[in-house]
Protein backbone atom coordinates (compact mmCIF):
# COMPACT_ATOMS: atom_id res chain seq x y z
CA UNK A 1 0.00 0.00 0.00
CA UNK A 2 1.47 3.57 -0.54
CA UNK A 3 2.34 5.76 2.37
CA UNK A 4 -0.07 8.51 3.76
CA UNK A 5 -0.02 11.80 1.39
CA UNK A 6 0.98 10.18 -1.68
CA UNK A 7 -2.96 11.34 -3.02
CA UNK A 8 -2.66 14.62 -1.10
CA UNK A 9 -4.90 16.72 -3.07
CA UNK A 10 -3.57 19.71 -5.23
CA UNK A 11 -4.90 21.96 -7.24
CA UNK A 12 -8.67 23.07 -7.32
CA UNK A 13 -9.19 20.06 -5.61
CA UNK A 14 -7.27 21.52 -2.46
CA UNK A 15 -9.01 24.86 -3.06
CA UNK A 16 -12.81 22.73 -3.27
CA UNK A 17 -11.80 20.74 0.56
CA UNK A 18 -10.39 24.36 1.60
CA UNK A 19 -13.42 25.36 1.16
CA UNK A 20 -15.62 23.19 2.69
CA UNK A 21 -13.57 23.49 5.90
CA UNK A 22 -14.23 26.89 5.68
CA UNK A 23 -18.01 26.10 6.81
CA UNK A 24 -19.54 26.57 3.39
CA UNK A 25 -20.37 22.68 3.18
CA UNK A 26 -23.91 23.32 3.23
CA UNK A 27 -27.05 22.49 1.59
CA UNK A 28 -26.60 23.14 -2.21
CA UNK A 29 -23.03 24.19 -1.89
CA UNK A 30 -22.01 21.14 -0.38
CA UNK A 31 -23.68 18.87 -3.21
CA UNK A 32 -21.89 21.36 -5.90
CA UNK A 33 -18.52 20.50 -3.87
CA UNK A 34 -19.07 16.52 -4.77
CA UNK A 35 -20.12 17.43 -8.14
CA UNK A 36 -16.98 19.32 -9.05
CA UNK A 37 -14.95 17.24 -7.22
CA UNK A 38 -16.48 13.62 -8.87
CA UNK A 39 -15.75 15.37 -12.54
CA UNK A 40 -12.15 16.29 -11.45
CA UNK A 41 -11.09 13.51 -10.12
CA UNK A 42 -13.88 10.64 -10.78
CA UNK A 43 -12.72 7.17 -8.62
CA UNK A 44 -9.12 9.17 -7.86
CA UNK A 45 -8.12 8.10 -3.94
CA UNK A 46 -7.44 11.20 -1.55
CA UNK A 47 -5.59 11.47 1.74
CA UNK A 48 -6.97 13.52 4.32
CA UNK A 49 -6.45 14.16 8.28
CA UNK A 50 -9.89 14.15 9.56
CA UNK A 51 -10.38 14.11 13.51
CA UNK A 52 -6.75 13.18 13.89
CA UNK A 53 -7.45 10.10 11.38
CA UNK A 54 -5.82 9.46 8.55
CA UNK A 55 -7.96 8.92 5.34
CA UNK A 56 -7.81 7.40 2.12
CA UNK A 57 -11.51 8.13 0.74
CA UNK A 58 -13.13 7.89 -2.21
CA UNK A 59 -16.07 9.94 -2.20
CA UNK A 60 -17.67 9.10 -5.58
CA UNK A 61 -20.69 6.39 -4.89
CA UNK A 62 -20.11 6.27 -0.92
CA UNK A 63 -22.17 8.49 0.68
CA UNK A 64 -20.19 8.42 4.34
CA UNK A 65 -16.95 9.61 2.37
CA UNK A 66 -18.51 12.49 0.43
CA UNK A 67 -19.95 13.62 3.77
CA UNK A 68 -16.82 13.77 5.68
CA UNK A 69 -15.07 15.55 2.58
CA UNK A 70 -17.70 18.26 1.87
CA UNK A 71 -19.95 18.73 5.00
CA UNK A 72 -19.41 21.31 7.67
CA UNK A 73 -20.23 19.65 10.40
CA UNK A 74 -18.49 17.15 12.01
CA UNK A 75 -19.53 13.56 12.09
CA UNK A 76 -21.13 11.79 14.94
CA UNK A 77 -19.63 13.92 17.45
CA UNK A 78 -22.31 12.77 19.90
CA UNK A 79 -22.07 9.41 19.21
CA UNK A 80 -18.68 8.85 19.48
CA UNK A 81 -18.56 11.28 22.98
CA UNK A 82 -21.12 8.75 24.60
CA UNK A 83 -19.09 5.49 23.51
CA UNK A 84 -16.08 7.43 25.32
CA UNK A 85 -17.51 7.21 27.75
CA UNK A 86 -19.07 3.75 28.13
CA UNK A 87 -15.38 2.56 27.23
CA UNK A 88 -13.34 4.54 29.87
CA UNK A 89 -12.22 1.73 31.20
CA UNK A 90 -11.52 -0.24 28.16
CA UNK A 91 -14.18 -2.99 26.78
CA UNK A 92 -15.30 -4.09 23.42
CA UNK A 93 -16.38 -2.43 20.66
CA UNK A 94 -18.27 -4.15 17.73
CA UNK A 95 -19.16 -2.02 14.80
CA UNK A 96 -21.48 -3.98 12.88
CA UNK A 97 -21.62 -2.51 9.08
CA UNK A 98 -18.36 -0.74 9.31
CA UNK A 99 -17.92 0.58 5.98
CA UNK A 100 -14.53 2.69 5.30
CA UNK A 101 -14.10 2.44 9.47
CA UNK A 102 -14.75 6.18 10.88
CA UNK A 103 -16.28 4.52 13.85
CA UNK A 104 -13.64 1.41 14.70
CA UNK A 105 -10.87 4.36 14.00
CA UNK A 106 -12.32 6.49 16.19
CA UNK A 107 -13.33 4.11 19.07
CA UNK A 108 -9.82 2.40 18.53
CA UNK A 109 -7.36 5.87 18.88
CA UNK A 110 -9.80 6.81 22.12
CA UNK A 111 -10.31 3.65 24.16
CA UNK A 112 -7.94 0.84 25.11
CA UNK A 113 -9.94 -2.11 24.53
CA UNK A 114 -10.49 -4.22 21.55
CA UNK A 115 -12.59 -3.31 18.64
CA UNK A 116 -14.33 -5.53 16.04
CA UNK A 117 -15.20 -4.08 12.33
CA UNK A 118 -17.85 -6.39 10.73
CA UNK A 119 -17.91 -5.72 7.26
CA UNK A 120 -18.90 -7.58 3.79
CA UNK A 121 -18.92 -5.20 0.99
CA UNK A 122 -15.96 -5.69 -1.25
CA UNK A 123 -15.25 -2.00 -2.28
CA UNK A 124 -15.81 -0.65 0.96
CA UNK A 125 -13.93 -3.55 2.65
CA UNK A 126 -10.96 -2.72 0.92
CA UNK A 127 -10.90 0.77 2.17
CA UNK A 128 -11.43 -0.09 5.45
CA UNK A 129 -8.33 -1.97 5.64
CA UNK A 130 -6.18 0.65 3.91
CA UNK A 131 -7.64 3.09 6.40
CA UNK A 132 -6.62 0.92 9.74
CA UNK A 133 -2.98 0.39 8.89
CA UNK A 134 -2.82 3.91 7.69
CA UNK A 135 -3.00 4.85 11.29
CA UNK A 136 -1.32 1.32 12.31
CA UNK A 137 -4.85 0.23 14.19
CA UNK A 138 -3.89 -3.02 13.09
CA UNK A 139 -3.39 -4.27 16.42
CA UNK A 140 -6.49 -2.80 18.13
CA UNK A 141 -8.90 -3.57 15.35
CA UNK A 142 -10.01 -7.19 13.81
CA UNK A 143 -11.97 -7.37 11.13
CA UNK A 144 -14.27 -9.78 10.22
CA UNK A 145 -15.52 -9.97 5.97
CA UNK A 146 -18.94 -11.14 6.81
CA UNK A 147 -22.53 -10.44 7.29
CA UNK A 148 -24.29 -10.52 10.70
CA UNK A 149 -27.24 -12.47 10.92
CA UNK A 150 -29.32 -15.07 13.01
CA UNK A 151 -27.35 -18.34 11.59
CA UNK A 152 -24.02 -19.21 9.37
CA UNK A 153 -25.14 -19.60 6.08
CA UNK A 154 -24.67 -17.69 2.34
CA UNK A 155 -26.85 -14.77 1.04
CA UNK A 156 -27.01 -12.27 -1.64
CA UNK A 157 -25.55 -8.93 -0.80
CA UNK A 158 -26.81 -6.43 -3.11
CA UNK A 159 -24.35 -4.15 -4.19
CA UNK A 160 -26.11 -0.32 -4.21
CA UNK A 161 -25.65 1.88 -7.64
CA UNK A 162 -25.42 5.19 -5.97
CA UNK A 163 -24.41 4.73 -2.32
CA UNK A 164 -21.99 1.80 -0.91
CA UNK A 165 -23.03 2.10 2.30
CA UNK A 166 -27.02 1.12 1.01
CA UNK A 167 -26.08 -2.22 0.07
CA UNK A 168 -28.24 -4.64 1.16
CA UNK A 169 -28.95 -8.17 1.91
CA UNK A 170 -32.84 -7.63 2.31
CA UNK A 171 -33.32 -4.80 -0.35
CA UNK A 172 -32.37 -5.91 -4.00
CA UNK A 173 -34.17 -2.84 -5.42
CA UNK A 174 -30.92 -0.69 -4.65
CA UNK A 175 -28.41 -2.33 -7.07
CA UNK A 176 -27.78 -4.55 -10.31
CA UNK A 177 -25.02 -6.15 -9.05
CA UNK A 178 -25.57 -8.95 -6.35
CA UNK A 179 -22.27 -10.77 -4.88
CA UNK A 180 -22.79 -13.77 -2.08
CA UNK A 181 -21.63 -13.39 1.23
CA UNK A 182 -20.96 -15.03 4.26
CA UNK A 183 -23.30 -14.88 6.94
CA UNK A 184 -22.25 -15.67 10.73
CA UNK A 185 -24.29 -15.25 14.24
CA UNK A 186 -22.84 -12.37 16.23
CA UNK A 187 -21.83 -14.78 18.87
CA UNK A 188 -19.76 -17.17 17.01
CA UNK A 189 -17.36 -13.63 15.72
CA UNK A 190 -17.25 -13.28 19.79
CA UNK A 191 -16.19 -16.83 20.50
CA UNK A 192 -13.48 -16.83 17.50
CA UNK A 193 -12.03 -13.69 19.34
CA UNK A 194 -12.58 -14.96 22.89
CA UNK A 195 -14.75 -12.28 24.19
CA UNK A 196 -17.62 -13.13 26.48
CA UNK A 197 -19.89 -9.62 25.21
CA UNK A 198 -19.69 -6.74 23.48
CA UNK A 199 -19.79 -3.51 25.72
CA UNK A 200 -21.01 -0.94 23.51
CA UNK A 201 -22.64 -2.18 19.59
CA UNK A 202 -23.13 0.02 16.49
CA UNK A 203 -25.25 -1.25 14.05
CA UNK A 204 -25.69 0.12 10.60
CA UNK A 205 -26.56 -3.02 7.88
CA UNK A 206 -29.49 -1.77 5.91
CA UNK A 207 -32.68 -3.51 7.10
CA UNK A 208 -31.08 -6.52 8.93
CA UNK A 209 -30.91 -5.09 12.48
CA UNK A 210 -33.21 -7.14 13.50
CA UNK A 211 -31.90 -10.69 12.14
CA UNK A 212 -28.29 -9.28 13.48
CA UNK A 213 -29.23 -8.35 16.84
CA UNK A 214 -32.24 -10.44 18.20
CA UNK A 215 -30.15 -13.99 17.87
CA UNK A 216 -27.78 -12.27 19.81
CA UNK A 217 -29.93 -11.39 22.67
CA UNK A 218 -31.53 -14.53 22.67
CA UNK A 219 -27.97 -16.77 23.38
CA UNK A 220 -26.32 -14.27 25.82
CA UNK A 221 -26.87 -13.84 29.34
CA UNK A 222 -28.70 -10.10 30.53
CA UNK A 223 -25.64 -9.66 32.47
CA UNK A 224 -23.83 -9.87 29.15
CA UNK A 225 -26.43 -7.28 27.20
CA UNK A 226 -24.10 -4.39 25.73
CA UNK A 227 -24.18 -0.60 27.86
CA UNK A 228 -24.93 0.92 24.90
CA UNK A 229 -26.21 0.54 21.11
CA UNK A 230 -25.82 3.20 18.29
CA UNK A 231 -28.54 2.51 15.68
CA UNK A 232 -30.21 4.65 12.77
CA UNK A 233 -33.56 5.25 14.52
CA UNK A 234 -36.94 4.81 13.79
CA UNK A 235 -38.34 1.51 12.19
CA UNK A 236 -36.95 -0.03 8.86
CA UNK A 237 -39.55 -1.52 6.52
CA UNK A 238 -37.27 -4.10 6.12
CA UNK A 239 -37.09 -5.30 9.25
CA UNK A 240 -39.20 -8.18 10.34
CA UNK A 241 -39.52 -7.53 13.70
CA UNK A 242 -39.15 -4.27 15.24
CA UNK A 243 -36.14 -4.34 17.21
CA UNK A 244 -36.22 -0.81 18.58
CA UNK A 245 -39.20 -1.51 20.46
CA UNK A 246 -38.05 -4.54 22.15
CA UNK A 247 -34.55 -2.90 23.10
CA UNK A 248 -37.10 -0.48 24.54
CA UNK A 249 -38.82 -2.38 26.33
CA UNK A 250 -36.39 -4.78 27.54
CA UNK A 251 -33.81 -2.91 29.66
CA UNK A 252 -32.73 0.17 27.26
CA UNK A 253 -33.77 3.65 27.38
CA UNK A 254 -33.30 6.36 24.46
CA UNK A 255 -30.31 8.21 26.04
CA UNK A 256 -29.81 10.60 23.29
CA UNK A 257 -31.06 11.23 19.23
CA UNK A 258 -29.23 12.86 16.85
CA UNK A 259 -30.31 13.47 13.11
CA UNK A 260 -29.98 9.99 12.23
CA UNK A 261 -29.19 7.91 15.01
CA UNK A 262 -30.59 6.82 18.62
CA UNK A 263 -28.66 5.84 20.88
CA UNK A 264 -29.74 2.75 23.36
CA UNK A 265 -28.10 2.84 27.24
CA UNK A 266 -28.64 -0.51 29.30
CA UNK A 267 -30.95 0.66 32.35
CA UNK A 268 -28.50 0.08 35.03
Amino acid sequence: MQQFGTFAPTGVSRIILGLAKMGLGRGRLKLLFSQLWNRINGDKPVDLIYKNLKLRLQPRQNTIESKIMFSAKKREGAELELIKRHLADGGVFVDIGSNIGYYALNVALMSAGKVIAIEPNPPVLARLRDNIALNDLQSKITVHDVAIGAARDIAQLTISDNDFGSSSIVNQRVGKTHIDVLVVPLVEILKINDIAGADVIKIDIEGMEDRALFPYFENIAKAQYPKLIVMEDGINEQWERNILSWLLANGYNAAARTRGNIMLERNS
